[in-house]
């Protein structure tokens, strides 16, 4: 799930993006805030969620009215601007990164997907199917009592992304 990385007081801390509209306040206090209605809520800048099929970009849109908004280093002028990982935010005068990146998490394999062989053991993965979709390279695994494809190895099968379900982000701005 995509998140924001905020520069606090007491180091960074995550603001998960779990939904489509989200205001970036320039605020302290409270500098990511879920948009309660399209004209209501607290002056911001936009993050709203685009529509792109399953890999729905987030775009930041700015008013007049909003705190000062730089993307990368340079003011946010247009008022639009697709995110990209990793871009470095400042929204009035709070330090941002955005993050696309996920952590591998055991789900159900979707009733709607189709049918792939595991990246592991090469065996078929099935509506219903307990397994592990890579956050690096999107290949699946199995991750079922006695089938334990994804965390069999400290590796994706695919890449080298850790198996280890408790893994922490591979990326933190420290030192950004």
């Amino acid at each position: 799930m995509a998140h924001i990385w905020v520069d606090t007081p007491g180091g960074w801390a995550v603001a998960e993006l779990d939904g489509d509209e989200f205001v970036l306040t320039g605020e302290r206090d409270a500098p990511v805030r879920r948009r309660r209605t399209p004209d209501g809520g607290p002056a911001g800048t936009l993050l709203l969620r685009g529509d792109g099929g399953r890999q729905r970009p987030f775009v930041l849109v700015t008013g007049r009215d909003g705190p000062r908004t730089h993307v990368n280093g340079t003011p946010l002028v247009l008022g639009v601007r697709v995110l990209a990982d990793r871009d470095a935010l400042r929204v009035g005068q709070v330090r941002m990164f955005f993050s696309t990146e996920t952590l591998p998490h055991a789900e159900t394999y979707p009733a709607d997907a189709p049918e792939v062989a595991c990246a592991r053991c090469r065996s078929p993965l099935r509506p219903g199917d307990p397994a592990v979709r890579c956050p690096s390279c999107g290949v699946w695994h199995h991750e079922a009592e006695g089938r334990r494809c994804w965390t069999y190895d400290s590796r994706c099968a695919n890449c080298d992304q850790p198996t280890a379900l408790d893994t922490g982000w591979r990326w933190t701005p420290e030192g950004a």
